[in-house]
């Protein structure tokens, strides 16, 4: 099983007495995730390291379960978070500094269990869904009041719950839920998407504490803006598609 420990990287401008920030984001592959030497990569983590290469900022990320990584950024000021799902109910509590990908979330089921390619509305809202606490899937689907949930903290608890059949599905987008299999070597092939909600499939952002100085957000606005336009965004975030 997947465990989690703190890790903090930073990049130290030589000559910058500007703030420090911190940063925060989960093990979300492939846009963050560490290597076998406990390093931060992917290429979400490639952007926020363009993006203060740009604004010159001190800055330290830490990679952590997502449920403390969303409980930091919105009560702490200066911290900056990714890959956060931009929706309504996050909207207010957050300085959005830029979109960085589109994700479509899929509902999970074992191919043993279902052999019809798509579940009926009716067997949908009767199955035990597990969630991951504080995840904008968890969230929505909360706030519909219309399924079933079990919640956890990380995912990969709901991985192995699902493969022990203590619950029916986990929602989880195509290529997420492959590198997670392929971290943990499981077998990916026993897993299969038997349905879809449109309103989960979200755009992900950059994003920082409401609270924030206006000085540090404005630097961060513009030099994302700097990435998208000098044609450095699409190709960091392009990494994603190999």
């Amino acid at each position: 099983m997947l465990t989690f420990s703190l890790l903090t990287f930073g990049i130290h401008a030589q000559t910058s007495t500007k703030e420090r920030i911190t940063v925060v984001t989960e093990y979300y592959p492939p846009y963050s995730f560490l290597n076998e030497q406990g390093e931060a990569k992917g290429c979400s983590v490639a952007l926020v390291k363009a993006l203060f290469k740009i604004s010159q900022d001190d800055f330290n990320v830490q990679v952590m379960p997502w449920a403390r990584a969303y409980k930091t950024a919105i009560s702490t000021k200066n911290t900056l978070i990714f890959s956060i799902v931009r929706n309504k109910i996050r909207e207010k509590n957050f300085i959005w500094i830029g979109k960085i990908v589109q994700e479509k979330n899929l509902f999970w089921g074992l191919k043993s269990r279902y052999k019809e390619e798509k579940l009926t509305e009716k067997e949908f809202y009767s199955s035990l869904i597990v969630t991951t606490t504080h995840t904008s899937n968890d969230q929505i689907l909360t706030e519909k009041g219309k399924n079933r949930l079990y919640q956890v903290t990380e995912i990969t608890q709901g991985i192995n719950m699902l493969l022990m059949q203590r619950v029916d599905l986990i929602v989880e987008t195509k290529i997420g839920m492959k590198k997670r299999f392929e971290r943990e070597k499981l077998d990916f092939s026993l897993v299969k998407p038997v349905y879809e909600l449109p309103e989960l499939n979200y755009d992900l952002y950059i994003a920082m504490n409401i609270n924030s100085d206006s000085k540090i957000q404005k630097r961060m606005s513009n030099a994302y803006q700097q990435l998208v336009d000098n044609g450095k965004f699409a190709q960091v975030m392009g990494q994603c598609d190999n």
